[in-house]
């Protein structure tokens, strides 16, 4: 699409983007910008909008500029506001504007677009330990920025830098299930006076708290996984069959994009329902939970679902202030607790697999240190020496 509105001024939309762009020819330069606007009508009326402005410039004897200055923090900081408008948000966005403000931006501070080369981006790789997802999500990152520098006529498509294929990533590790004793600490912790009913506390805070140590023991009875999986909990995910409980799980990591179901037991919904004594300040028995109006389990009576993960974190760094635990767990140990319990239990690993959402192959991957916490397995270790190798 090319329109000519009056000498020296056209506007032109490019096949790679929908964004209609200027030409603007004014005191012997040429100008050519992204006007921001895919709607031809409003793209006309900026247009014209930039030539009278660039020609009052002119009257006022202010030189203008042809060329934009464009390092690649502030390409980087335009991409990250275009992430923040998009609607409806998805929670994968905030892990892109984490790696450009983490990452990316302080390491090509100050940088210009000519610098974004292909050795330049490998070097940038090479100096991260990244975990298979976190190079995945930075190459992400990349192609996005390469993106929007071509819409802006920053960056032609065919210089666009090549993304390394060879970086080797680090090998992921199982998180780290709760050792007894600080387990029992941490317990004792979350539902201590000292930490329920510290002073000066809004009564946000407060109410979070409460739900707090009700929320760490479902997590530890269920195996859920922390964030999307759990938040999405709904009331009406809860159903009952042949005398036991189930919840669909519909959110989060799920295979294919498909529901889960896992079993509920006794302490989980109990959980629950103290949850729901707090958040809605009413007694319910098990079979009323089912009939509860819809809305997230875990959401509070003021509509909003606190970052679990961020406030256990803040919990780990208090105990481990106080010289109370060693071990610098995150809220995604309940899961590992659990799975692990169940292991030592022997629970059969394809019902384990079921429960929590892992293929059989990871658990057997991942979990193996379980061996080791077999008493009968200690019993073979510990005794394997005892009996007499030789005889004379």
């Amino acid at each position: 699409m090319y329109q000519k509105l009056v000498k020296g001024l056209a506007i032109y939309r490019q096949n790679h983007t929908k964004s209609i762009y200027v030409r603007l020819r004014v005191d012997g330069k040429e100008l050519k910008k992204s006007l921001g606007t895919s709607d031809l009508d409003e793209a006309i009326s900026k247009a014209w909008a930039l030539k009278f402005e660039m020609e009052g410039m002119i009257k006022a004897g202010i030189e203008i500029s042809t060329v934009k200055r464009y390092t690649i923090e502030k390409a980087c900081r335009s991409v990250i506001s275009q992430l923040e408008a998009k609607k409806p948000q998805k929670p994968i966005y905030k892990d892109y504007v984490l790696i450009y403000n983490s990452f990316i931006i302080p390491y090509f501070k100050n940088k210009a677009i000519e610098d974004l080369t292909t050795k330049n981006i490998r070097i940038y790789f090479e100096s991260l330990e990244l975990s298979k997802t976190r190079k995945t999500i930075n190459k992400t990152c990349f192609t996005r920025l390469f993106q929007f520098l071509e819409e802006e006529e920053l960056l032609s498509k065919k210089d666009f830098p090549s993304l390394p294929k060879d970086i080797k990533t680090s090998q992921s590790q199982i998180g780290i299930d709760f050792k007894e004793s600080e387990l029992k600490t941490i317990r004792n912790f979350i539902s201590g006076e000292d930490w329920l009913e510290q002073p000066n506390i809004n009564f946000k805070t407060s109410e979070y708290r409460k739900i707090f140590p009700f929320i760490f023991e479902f997590l530890l009875e269920t195996g859920v996984r922390t964030g999307e999986e759990m938040n999405h909990i709904c009331f009406s995910d809860i159903y009952k069959d042949k005398g036991n409980y189930y919840c669909k799980i519909r959110k989060g990591k799920v295979k294919n994009h498909l529901q889960r179901e896992i079993i509920l037991s006794s302490k989980a919904l109990n959980c629950l329902i103290e949850i729901v004594s707090i958040t809605q300040n009413k007694k319910i028995t098990e079979q009323q939970l089912l009939s509860l109006k819809d809305g997230f389990i875990f959401e509070s009576s003021f509509g909003k679902i606190a970052d679990w993960c961020k406030l256990f974190d803040q919990i780990i760094k208090t105990l481990i202030a106080q010289n109370k635990i060693k071990t610098k767990y995150t809220l995604y140990s309940c899961r590992h607790t659990c799975i692990t319990q169940m292991l030592l239990n022997e629970v059969d690993i394809f019902l384990i697999a079921k429960q929590v959402g892992n293929s059989v192959e990871i658990i057997q991957k991942h979990y193996d240190h379980v061996k080791l916490k077999d008493s009968k397995n200690i019993d073979t270790i510990l005794n394997h020496n005892k009996q007499k190798i030789f005889q004379f």
